[in-house]
């Protein structure tokens, strides 16, 4: 059975030509957790870490003045 990540797979870049998440086709990375292709508008900067993911494998915290995002390995330490 394979992964939704490698159903995806298959420009030739290796990932999907689309983002998964808004279906647009321009400057696609991959997620540094789940390897979705996202563009520039889905992905978020971890304030630890400093590396790129999805929303999805994202969160941002409201707890101080300014809004903070974190990926999920961050958020739990």
């Amino acid at each position: 059975m394979l992964m939704n990540a490698q159903i995806n797979h298959g420009a030739t870049n290796g990932y999907s030509s689309r983002c998964y998440r808004c279906n647009r086709m321009d400057s696609l990375q991959p997620c540094n957790f789940c390897e979705h292709a996202i563009c520039s508008n889905c992905r978020q900067h971890c304030s630890t870490c400093n590396n790129e993911f999805c929303g999805t494998c994202s969160t941002i915290d409201y707890s101080s003045h300014i809004e903070r995002t974190f990926c999920l390995s961050c958020s739990s330490q």
